[in-house]
């Protein structure tokens, strides 16, 4: 599902899955609650910058020292294009 991590005075929410019976969804969303307003605020990340794709299960960690969170894995739909290895290892 989703991940949450403290940071400062919010606690940050990333991605999650929603599943029905004709499919899983998985969301890159980023929110954060601010715990002294108890508000939720939805980040506004520009287009033309890299974003995690969605994806469910990852860690997420916040470094206080050097404001920043890193995620690590999890679980996203990946397509692969092009020429497929079939049942040998490459050389």
């Amino acid at each position: 599902g989703h991940r949450m991590t403290l940071w400062k005075h919010y606690l940050v929410l990333f991605g999650g899955f929603y599943e029905t019976t004709r499919g899983l969804k998985r969301f890159n969303d980023l929110y954060f609650f601010d715990l002294r307003e108890q508000k939720w605020i939805q980040a506004e990340i520009p287009n033309t910058a890299q974003q995690p794709s969605p994806r469910s299960g990852c860690q997420f960690i916040a470094h206080a020292s050097k404001d920043t969170v890193y995620m690590y894995g999890g679980y996203a739909k990946v397509v692969v294009t092009g020429n497929k290895q079939k049942g040998k290892k490459p050389r």
